[in-house]
């Protein structure tokens, strides 16, 4: 090959190169993979205690969501576990699952700073101060490229029975808060992403929590899926969406919170010709902390009449509650393994947002928990102020969300495999609409027939009582003219 057309194609090659670099490094989200727990739960050993719903869902919520970071110098990893629940993030003793292997000891890293003193206590957090120390995270989707941060973050020590353990106490883990909270707080009280974009890691205030699946609807490569149940995902701006989502469907809605309003129905049988309506507007929030779903009232008293009830008279199934002061009564339904035969016929759970026109639903695959020879169903009522539905990590990692905190937005990830489903949920809605449509307009057109048949047979009457009056004054007239006077 000629060495001057050579030089030509390597400075060309050479130049895309350099062009796809930069476009690569102009992307400026990051990303922490990570894993469930997966803990062996040991529900079994807490069904007959004094308040069993309450203990019951605390062991469920130990199978929570984390990531694993290089942190320190010499660098040790971490988990931290992700919350929506809570807005401070940190290092915490005493914070570590059972399972935890994590490695690091704040106090024998050589780069750890500490910037306050340990005068800070907040909630379950005490003895904290402020510190600072190296951090490495990925910026690509590949997680072949890494970012070293300074890690500012509250250094403390974490009480709490769900989380305390003997073995563990003498263990830091992080928490990585999401939730923005709506009052005025500390400097130190602040969540993840405020961080990340003061420290300008990232230059917008959004992120996401996504579930790797099996339709293989984000860019991730195979190894990577196999390797970690999802991403966080933060600084995601809209040039982002068709390199991580393979979509740029993403639909806004502006909310106060991290909420949205949905009509929560499902149909009594498989026709779908009977909606149950459980309402017309709930108010939905987001906790990822959750491995349940908290429901209102009209949806838990619908599906146990009309679906459990049957179950529980046969011993099947049986509901657990527990009572708090100040907060009241929650109730779950726990049923014996024969009840597996039945799952089947459980209806779906549908709940339809209008502003994002979609309609999101949940089947029996999703709503129970199969451990050791117990089912539990995973949608729990708790009697609160205001009615309010709680929408856990079984709905989050069904159906991707991007939260902006700075936009005050919610944004839905309208995946390629939503198609087919929402034109099937569509097909049965419209069916179900016009079968509604049908009986209202057949009603309406029976009614205008029976009003004409009424009616005609009104003005009928009115009619032949009118002709017999003129008659009855025709023939008296008739008769005065026809008749003399004799005087």
């Amino acid at each position: 090959m000629d060495l001057i057309l050579f030089r030509k194609i390597w400075k060309t090659h050479e130049f895309f190169l350099i062009i796809a670099l930069l476009i690569d490094l102009s992307k400026n989200y990051i990303i922490l993979p990570f894993n469930m727990m997966n803990l062996n739960l040991r529900l079994n050993e807490l069904l007959n205690e004094f308040n069993p719903a309450e203990s019951l869902l605390g062991e469920i919520n130990k199978n929570q969501i984390y990531t694993k970071l290089p942190i320190g110098n010499p660098a040790k990893n971490i988990d931290f576990y992700f919350t929506m629940d809570n807005t401070i993030y940190g290092i915490l003793s005493g914070y570590c699952q059972e399972s935890s292997n994590s490695s690091y000891n704040p106090y024998l890293s050589q780069n750890l700073k500490i910037k306050s003193g340990y005068f800070i206590s907040v909630g379950s957090i005490y003895n904290a101060a402020i510190a600072e120390d190296n951090c490495t995270i990925y910026n690509n989707l590949n997680l072949t490229r890494k970012k070293e941060i300074e890690f500012e973050f509250l250094l403390g020590n974490y009480s709490s029975s769900i989380y305390s353990n003997q073995d563990n106490n003498n263990k830091y883990c992080g928490r990585l808060g999401l939730y923005k909270s709506m009052v005025r707080t500390y400097s130190y009280a602040k969540n993840f992403i405020n961080f990340l974009n003061k420290e300008k890691i990232v230059n917008s205030y959004s992120w996401g929590i996504f579930f790797f699946d099996k339709e293989n609807s984000f860019n991730i490569e195979d190894n990577i899926q196999k390797q970690y149940n999802g991403f966080y995902i933060a600084g995601i701006t809209s040039k982002d969406y068709l390199d991580i989502f393979k979509t740029t469907n993403i639909i806004n809605i502006h909310t106060i919170d991290n909420n949205i309003n949905l009509k929560i129905f499902f149909f009594e049988n498989e026709n779908k010709s009977n909606e149950i309506a459980c309402s017309d507007n709930s108010l939905a929030y987001f906790l990822l902390d959750f491995n349940y779903i908290i429901s209102g009232k009209e949806y838990y008293d619908n599906i146990q009449r009309i679906f459990f009830n049957k179950y529980i008279e046969n011993k099947l199934c049986e509901e657990k509650t527990s009572y708090k002061t100040y907060e009241g009564r929650t109730v779950m339904i726990v049923c014996n393994l024969e009840f597996k035969k039945y799952l089947n016929l459980f209806p779906t759970l549908y709940l339809h947002s209008r502003e994002l026109s979609f309609t999101f639903n949940l089947d029996y695959n999703d709503l129970f928990l199969e451990s050791n020879d117990k089912i539990y169903f995973l949608i729990v009522y708790k009697e609160m102020i205001k009615p309010v539905w709680k929408l856990g990590k079984i709905f989050m990692r069904k159906y991707p969300f991007i939260f902006d905190q700075d936009k005050k937005t919610i944004s839905f990830v309208y995946l390629n495999k939503f198609l087919e489903q929402k034109d099937k949920t569509d097909k049965n809605y419209n069916i179900l609409k016009s079968f509604k449509e049908f009986c209202l307009y057949s009603l309406l057109f029976i009614g205008i027939l029976i009003g004409l048949f009424i009616g005609r047979r009104i003005w009928n009457k009115h009619r032949k009582l009118k002709a017999n009056e003129l008659e009855d004054n025709f023939d008296y007239t008739s008769h005065n003219k026809n008749t003399k006077i004799i005087e």
